[in-house]
C-alpha cells in the first residue's frame, strides 16, 4: 500500500491530553507495531488515589500499571514508527479542501493528492466528518477539558501516583498526573452542565498548588460518548476523536484512537484485495462496533456515576472498599466491561448490609 500521512503541524507538536496510558493502550499498541513503547513513556505507576473535592477517599497500591507520556513525544514517536513502515509523511501541510467524490485532497499550496481511500483522523472538529455527516449542533454531546503543566518544583509535595478528583466538575472529574519533570493538572466536564468551568479549574489549581500559578493553561473540546453510528462513507473512514471514540466515564481516547486506526487499516487492505474500495466502510464496521459496544455500555452506566445522588453513594463507598478500585483498574485495562464492573459493585452492596447502612446515613 502507498500511504500518505498529512498533518498541518510539524512534529513534535503540542496536544492537550492528560497523557495517561492504560494496559489496554499498551496491548493495542503492541498488536499494531509488535514492539514496545518505552521510548515514549515518561513515568510508570502501579497506584491510584481518589478524592472528593479536597477530601482523600482511598488509595490502591501495587496492583496494575498505569503509564504516562507527553503527547508531543508520544505522537511524534507514532509518526516515526509509521514512517519506518513506509508511510510518506507530509508535515506542516494544510488541507484546504477535500473532494470526497473524486477522493482528492487539495493542499493549501495547490498540490493535489488522489487516493483510493481516505481516513479522517483529524480530531473532534474533523473536517472529514463534517463533509460526511454535515454540521450538527453538538453542544449537548461535547465535554470541555482544561489543563496545565506544573513544574514539579512549584509543588509542595511529591506526586508519584495519579490522583482522581470527583465533585470538581459536573459530569466529569479532575486529575493530577505525574510526568518526568512536571505534573499535569486537568479538569473536564460536559459543556452544558458546567457554566463556570474556567473558574472551577482555577480554584482546583489553587487547591493543588496552594496558589494560582502564573502558567498559561489550555482548553479543548472532547467528544464524550456520542460516537458516530456510521463512521464514514464508502471508501472514506473516520477514526479516533473524529468518530467520537472517547469513553464517556474515564475520558480515555488514546486506546480507541489506535484501535480504530488499526481496524480502518485492516478494512482498507481487505477492500483493496477485493478490488472494491467502496466496501471499506462495511468491512470497518465489524471492528468499529466492537469499540462502540463498550462505549454504549459506558454511556448508559455513567448515569450511575455522575448524577449527584449516585456520586454521593460512590463517595461513601470508596473509603471502605479496595475491591471497587481494583475492579476499576481491571476495567480500564480492558479485562472486564462496565456490566461486570457495576455487577460487582451491586453484589458487594447486597452482601454487605453494614455498608448499605453506612451509605444510607
Amino acid at each position: 500500500m502507498n500511504v500518505a500521512v498529512i498533518d498541518k503541524a510539524i512534529f513534535p507538536r503540542n496536544k492537550l491530553c492528560g497523557g495517561l496510558l492504560t494496559e489496554r493502550s499498551q496491548a493495542v499498541f503492541k498488536s499494531i507495531f509488535g514492539e514496545g513503547w518505552e521510548p515514549a513513556i515518561e513515568t510508570v505507576s502501579d497506584s491510584i488515589a481518589f478524592y472528593y473535592r479536597d477530601r482523600f477517599l482511598n488509595q490502591l497500591d501495587s496492583y496494575r500499571r498505569i503509564y504516562f507520556t507527553s503527547r508531543p513525544n508520544y505522537d511524534a514517536f507514532l509518526l516515526e514508527l509509521a514512517a519506518k513502515k513506509g508511510a510518506k509523511v507530509f508535515q506542516g501541510r494544510i488541507v484546504s479542501s477535500i473532494d470526497l467524490q473524486n477522493r482528492t485532497i487539495i493542499l493549501a499550496d495547490g498540490q493535489k493528492i488522489q487516493a483510493d481511500f481516505i481516513i479522517g483522523a483529524d480530531g473532534v472538529n474533523s473536517r472529514v466528518s463534517k463533509l460526511i455527516a454535515g454540521s450538527r449542533d453538538r453542544r449537548h454531546t461535547l465535554a470541555f477539558g482544561l489543563e496545565c503543566e506544573i513544574p514539579r518544583d512549584l509543588l509542595k509535595r511529591s506526586v508519584q501516583s495519579p490522583e482522581i478528583y470527583l465533585g470538581i466538575a459536573r459530569w466529569g472529574y479532575g486529575w493530577v498526573f505525574p510526568k518526568k519533570n512536571s505534573v499535569t493538572v486537568g479538569l473536564a466536564g460536559l459543556l452544558n452542565s458546567n457554566s463556570s468551568l474556567r473558574s472551577n479549574f482555577e480554584q482546583f489549581l489553587r487547591q493543588i498548588c496552594g496558589f494560582l500559578p502564573d502558567i498559561p493553561y489550555e482548553g479543548h473540546h472532547i467528544p464524550f460518548g456520542y460516537y458516530l453510528n456510521m463512521p464514514g462513507r464508502a471508501a472514506t473512514l473516520l477514526v479516533g476523536d473524529a468518530a467520537g471514540l472517547v469513553e464517556p466515564v474515564t475520558g480515555e481516547g488514546i486506546a480507541f484512537a489506535m484501535l480504530s486506526g488499526r481496524y480502518a487499516g485492516e478494512a482498507v487492505v481487505q477492500a483493496a484485495e477485493q478490488g472494491d474500495p467502496n466496501a471499506a466502510l462495511d468491512l470497518y464496521l465489524v471492528g468499529y462496533r466492537k469499540i462502540t459496544s463498550l462505549l454504549k455500555q459506558a454511556k448508559w452506566m455513567r448515569y450511575l456515576l455522575f448524577p449527584e445522588i449516585s456520586q454521593k453513594l460512590l463517595v461513601k463507598a470508596l473509603p471502605h472498599s479496595q475491591s471497587i478500585m481494583k475492579k476499576y483498574m481491571d476495567l480500564i485495562a480492558g479485562d472486564i466491561d462496565y456490566v461486570d464492573y457495576f455487577s460487582h459493585i451491586f453484589k458487594r452492596l447486597i452482601r454487605n448490609p453494614f455498608l448499605l447502612v453506612k451509605l444510607a446515613r
